[in-house]
């Protein structure tokens, strides 16, 4: 692979994490919150955008968002730890849960080709993208956990699965025969917290995962992720433009959302600032460049 670029690139998930391998190797992961009380979901479409609170951001190396559902917040805080891993943690308030599920944006990018995300073991799950004509090799991708998920499930009806996650709060295998079942292969999978977790987000070769992290590990990874992401922090800070009396804050309210709303377009190999990422229609590149 060429370059892997990391960024929350998918406009209707800033509550995401979005891998790019050589333009076609695309990967992501999105947080579908759920309130307890009443099974409603919060995502995509139905996030409350004006609920948001972003920042400090620091283009990949630190990008935190958090927002609210049902009256209680959940966050997203991730960073690039080098070329090709990234750490994150999600948390939330009592009272809500969250799916971390494992999708391909831009879905129209796999005409040609195939995706699986299987599980390895209890905190390894893994996502390959299958090219069965011929095309160039593929990328993989691995999601260590922190610790084994209260429920997890791959599954191919996306809108199935979330109305009977809404209702039962669970992922139950809702097979429908479909010829990806038939053949084994899982499009998106889901795993279920109420409770913070932390994650490593790597994207290799697929020969690279083979050999399967033990426990101790995963732990020393995650340790290590946490550790470089709070130095992170701690660098941003301390350099990051400031302003003073009237002007406090104002630095930060400027950038930060410079790197919120920019997205990647694929098929043309930028990024872009957009006015505004709910404005792209649905997850299309015209709506990314346009607006």
């Amino acid at each position: 692979m060429d370059r892997i670029l990391f960024g929350a690139f998918d406009p209707i998930y800033p509550n995401g994490l979005f891998s790019c391998a050589n333009d076609d190797n695309i990967f992501g992961l999105r947080i579908v919150t759920r309130d307890d009380a009443t099974g409603e979901l919060s995502e995509g479409r139905s996030l409350d955008m004006t609920s948001l609170k972003i920042g400090p951001i620091d283009a990949d190396r630190y990008f935190t968002v958090a927002w609210k559902h049902a009256g209680k917040q959940a966050r997203l805080t991730w960073g690039r730890l080098d070329e090709k891993n990234v750490y994150g943690r999600v948390e939330m308030e009592d009272g809500l849960s969250v799916l971390i599920e494992l999708y391909i944006p831009r879905e129209y990018r796999l005409k040609y080709r195939w995706a699986n995300f299987t599980r390895q073991a209890d905190r390894v799950l893994t996502g390959e993208m299958i090219a069965p004509f011929g095309q160039p090799a593929c990328s993989a991708m691995r999601l260590l956990l922190e610790r084994a998920p209260e429920c997890e499930l791959g599954y191919n009806d996306r809108g199935l699965q979330m109305e009977s996650f809404s209702q039962t709060g669970e992922l139950i295998n809702l097979t429908n025969g479909t010829i990806w079942q038939d053949m084994g292969l899982s499009w998106l999978r889901g795993a279920k917290y109420s409770r913070p977790v932390s994650f490593v987000y790597t994207v290799d070769d697929p020969e690279a995962f083979l050999e399967l992290p033990g426990d101790v590990e995963i732990d020393r990874l995650l340790k290590e992720g946490r550790n470089q992401l709070e130095k992170h922090l701690e660098d941003h800070l301390s350099t990051r433009l400031t302003g003073l009396g009237a002007l406090e804050g104002v630095p930060e309210a400027v950038i930060s959302p410079i790197w919120f709303n920019t997205m990647y377009r694929e098929d043309k190999g930028h990024r872009f600032v957009m006015v505004d990422r709910p404005r792209a229609r649905n997850d299309d590149g015209w709506g990314i460049a346009f607006n």
